[in-house]
């Protein structure tokens, strides 16, 4: 085990290592495993029956890599399971934000939080402005079910599919001594 030096002091770099004949430690390219010890690291991913999942283990800013397309057919909700765990090594506040899709008027859009042992809890309003935060222990999670739908209001005589993209934001809180965030997207085609 190597600890971290320079501007991570906090991270240890778990590798394989050898030693050849001349005695050098040699670490093999692409065994590095890193975890964070004094911080709460941020790692979600979003899914949708019949689309699979996308982002578990895959942590970065811009969701590239964890975004999920759906058709939803005309007249039916689709159900987005976002899921955030903490991967880090301390327990800590992970802050939750999405947009735009539940400020959005032509959709209707609920979403509930949900957590091993606890009821759930509408989180519709805490998410619209960004004041969600859950404190998790390390290898621990959550997940928030989110439910939308094209609204009654949208005549037919519009164009005849209706795009948007939710995207998902989980970072790590105040108390957290590593600064990271982490997203997810579910881009949703509407028919109408």
């Amino acid at each position: 085990m190597i600890r971290g030096t320079g501007k991570l002091p906090n991270v240890i770099m778990k590798a394989i290592v050898s030693r050849n004949a001349a005695g050098t430690d040699i670490i093999e390219a692409g065994s590095a495993i890193f975890a964070c010890l004094n911080g709460v690291l941020p790692d979600a991913y979003v899914a949708i029956k019949g689309s699979g999942k996308k982002g578990e283990g895959v942590q970065n800013g811009t969701g590239k890599k964890q975004r999920i397309d759906k058709t939803v057919p005309r007249g039916k909700a689709v159900e987005v399971n976002i899921g955030v765990a903490n991967e880090g090594g301390r327990e800590g506040t992970i802050q939750l934000k999405i947009s735009p899709v539940l400020k959005n008027r032509k959709l209707d859009s609920s979403a509930t939080l949900k957590r091993k042992g606890r009821q759930r809890k509408n989180v519709t309003a805490a998410l619209k402005t960004g004041k969600l935060s859950q404190k998790l222990a390390p290898g621990k999670g959550l997940m928030i079910l989110i439910r939308v739908k094209l609204a009654e209001t949208n005549r037919p005589s519009q164009k005849s599919t209706y795009t948007r993209q939710i995207n998902f934001t989980s970072r790590t809180g105040k108390d957290s001594a590593i600064k990271a965030k982490d997203t997810v997207k579910a881009k949703l085609k509407f028919r109408k």
